[in-house]
């Protein structure tokens, strides 16, 4: 059952490190996809006003709040292996005080996440499309309508989420076959 337990442990370090880069690239990139309206939010522009475009100026705070936090997690992520969490036979204080702050602060970052791209999404969904078509064709500039950077934060979110709910259920695995160890070990001292 130990080696079962050990694996289980390795792929989820993994995974949570995997997901942790990954985090940090979909943060450096949140914007991507709605970048070219910043040319066309200005109210007083007759010409290259897009009705909606503002939005992305509307967002930048939640864009810059999303890469510090994204900054964070990569240092959860980095102090759980500093403390050997994904390796471990036997875990110390030291390897659940991390483990609950990684998953604590993953989990708010997921609702965080997924609640500002489903909502950015809908919002970037009601922008005028047609003008901005003719604006961009006009100026010989760049179209999109992609959301793909936002349906990505989306499944991310998702993933995060997953990602919690193993890394607790090692945590839970591990405290199990600890006391069944001791209790063990114990029981044959006793002898």
């Amino acid at each position: 059952m130990q080696h079962k337990q050990l694996l289980f442990q390795r792929i989820v370090m993994a995974a949570a490190l995997v997901l942790t880069c990954l985090t940090f690239i979909v943060a450096l990139g949140f914007a991507t996809d709605i970048y070219n309206l910043n040319y066309h939010a200005d109210a007083g522009s007759t010409l290259l006003y897009v009705k909606g475009a503002e939005l992305y100026y509307q967002i930048q705070p939640f864009n810059q709040a999303l890469l510090r936090d994204a900054a964070i997690l990569v240092i959860l992520c980095a102090s759980m292996f500093v403390f050997l969490t994904h390796r471990r036979r036997l875990y110390y204080p030291s390897n659940y005080i991390t483990t609950a702050a990684y998953c604590g602060f993953a989990g708010y970052l997921a609702a965080t996440l997924l609640a500002n791209a489903l909502y950015i999404k809908q919002k970037f969904l009601q922008i005028d499309f047609a003008r901005l078509q003719e604006v961009t064709d006009m100026l010989n500039m760049r179209y999109s309508e992609s959301t793909f950077m936002l349906d990505a934060s989306c499944a991310l979110s998702i993933a995060l989420f997953v990602l919690v709910a193993c890394l607790l259920i090692n945590l839970i695995w591990k405290t199990v076959w600890m006391r069944k160890e001791k209790a063990t070990s114990e029981g044959g001292a006793s002898l």
